[in-house]
């Protein structure tokens, strides 16, 4: 404990290059697919289906995804060293929006030749407010070390004793939750010497064991531009960005094998890379595999850059992470997400009421000062919304309550949410809300299931096609037409949680089940 001690001291009086400026994913990646025959082939599958799905048509909803931060600390006061606070942690959320959505106050920054490719990716993150047991959370959990069984901090934190010590026992389900990790650090180990502070995190690709499908951050890495890390101000966010990029299938721009210009990331607007780039280069920026041009992209988020060097993601980045969302992790698409993050506290009273054929959607504004204009947004999934009314904000103006009426929509389910857009440009959303025109939905009869799975479909609703994927994203069944109370037999799968996805005359729907 000691010797860790010393050494973060040490860098924190003298410099920074002492602190390891690079991200190990890529090496625990090369370890998990020597290790692990099934990521492996889980790895191959994913790869294949977002290339078959590349070019199709992108959704146009916005997708939030709800963030569990685990806080781990070895006793010192809240708000000091590794012991961050709950204002930090909100900062670095509202960071990963601010970058995924392109409103990050560098966006200036990327050169003009790179501008046409920089992409708003339409994801969004917020800290989840119900934990998996359906009580009432802030989304942040804060434990010291010695809750942890065989944790002691002498030893070498590498990212096998991260996973095994603190992930596996701790994490919350991944088809609900992006879990992020806030880590005192991750360490090396090679030739029985321990190198402290080795990487500044680490994340898990898609494909592997949902007990470390994980984002790992070393503590002095979060912050924001508002708010930097108070310890290493350099550090403004820019790590959980990165790491959450790889969580979402995005690798480096260089591919997974350095030095080497055969391989890249997949992405085709970002520049071929021979290896990382470090420090804050200026534009245009060439080397071995890019010699010419516009050179390498080296402001983009998947870079190695200084945090205050990256400024953007490319529209074929954005393609492959919403992609990989749809693919891979379809769950996180129905996972409501009500944070403070993206709360509107102004609007209250926000219900939808069925009123014969139709149905009326009312709001109330308490204050009205920060507010340009309010879109109601609606739609028949919760995965996908479109406007339905436009709303000026007039200050001074004495009206408070307003509503919309919905004529006639079709039988169904029926989501709605507002999109608040205040006097600073900022956008943020309402909760959803949702009223059923009709009683009848599409069920699963008897879940959990034993040898065949019997789908309850009212007769207003037609099934065009169905697929079963387990948690991996892998497709194992699937089939065209399906009639109401139709059993599939499933028998022949292991046990364990799968998805149905039943494509309908109402659109998509994904439906969690249980094989016993």
């Amino acid at each position: 404990m000691l010797m860790r001690f010393l050494i973060f001291i040490t860098m924190l009086l003298f410099s920074i290059t002492a602190i390891g400026q690079h991200c190990s994913t890529d090496q625990v990646h090369a370890d998990k697919i020597e290790s692990d025959p099934t990521f492996k082939e889980n790895r191959k599958r994913i790869k294949k289906a977002l290339l078959l799905s590349r070019n199709k048509e992108q959704r146009g909803d916005t997708i939030i995804i709800p963030v569990v931060f685990h806080i781990y600390h070895n006793g010192d006061p809240l708000g000091e060293q590794e012991n961050i606070t709950d204002d930090l942690v909100q900062a670095q959320v509202e960071q990963l929006n601010k970058d995924f959505r392109r409103n990050n106050g560098d966006a200036s920054m990327t050169p003009s030749a790179f501008e046409p490719l920089a992409a708003d990716t339409d994801i969004e993150f917020c800290l989840a407010s119900v934990d998996p047991n359906g009580e009432e959370t802030t989304g942040i959990l804060r434990n010291h070390i010695n809750t942890l069984s065989g944790v002691d901090e002498s030893d070498c934190w590498t990212t096998n004793y991260i996973d095994d010590n603190f992930v596996k026992p701790t994490i919350w389900d991944r088809e609900d939750y992006l879990n992020i990790y806030s880590i005192l650090s991750v360490d090396n180990l090679e030739n029985g010497n321990c190198d402290f502070f080795a990487s500044l995190g680490y994340a898990q690709f898609p494909g592997g064991d949902a007990s470390t499908d994980a984002v790992i951050l070393s503590f002095y890495t979060i912050g924001s531009e508002v708010m930097p890390n108070p310890l290493q101000p350099q550090f403004i966010g820019r790590t959980a960005t990165h790491e959450v990029g790889h969580w979402l299938d995005l690798e480096h721009p260089w591919g997974s094998n350095p030095g080497s210009c055969n391989l890249d990331d997949d992405v085709a607007d970002t520049p071929t890379q021979l290896e990382g780039v470090f420090g804050c280069s200026s534009f245009p920026l060439f080397d071995n595999c890019t010699t010419s041009g516009d050179g390498i992209m080296y402001n983009n988020f998947m870079q190695y850059s200084d945090d205050d060097c990256m400024n953007m993601f490319t529209t074929g980045q954005r393609s492959r992470m919403r992609n990989l969302i749809s693919v891979v992790r379809p769950t996180l698409l129905v996972s409501l997400c009500q944070a403070e993050v993206l709360s509107i506290e102004s609007i209250v009273g926000f219900n939808a009421r069925l009123v014969g054929s139709d149905i009326i959607v009312d709001w109330t504004i308490e204050n009205k000062d920060d507010i340009s204009h309010v879109q109601l947004e609606h739609g028949t999934s919760i995965t996908q919304f479109s406007d339905i009314a436009y709303v000026d904000i007039e200050p001074f103006s004495s009206a408070s309550n307003y509503n919309h009426i919905h004529k006639n929509p079709s039988s169904g389910i029926h989501y709605y949410r507002l999109r608040f857009y205040g006097t600073n440009n900022k956008v943020t959303y309402s909760d959803v809300i949702s009223v059923v025109k009709s009683s009848q939905q599409i069920v699963v009869r008897a879940n959990p299931v034993y040898q065949e799975l019997e789908i309850k479909i009212p007769s207003d609703i037609i099934v065009d096609s169905y697929t079963i994927f387990d948690t991996s994203g892998r497709e194992l069944l699937g089939g065209k037409y399906l009639e109401s109370n139709q059993s599939i037999e499933v028998g022949g799968l292991n046990g364990g949680v799968y998805i149905i996805h039943l494509s309908t005359n109402r659109g998509s729907t994904l439906i969690k089940w249980v094989k016993v």
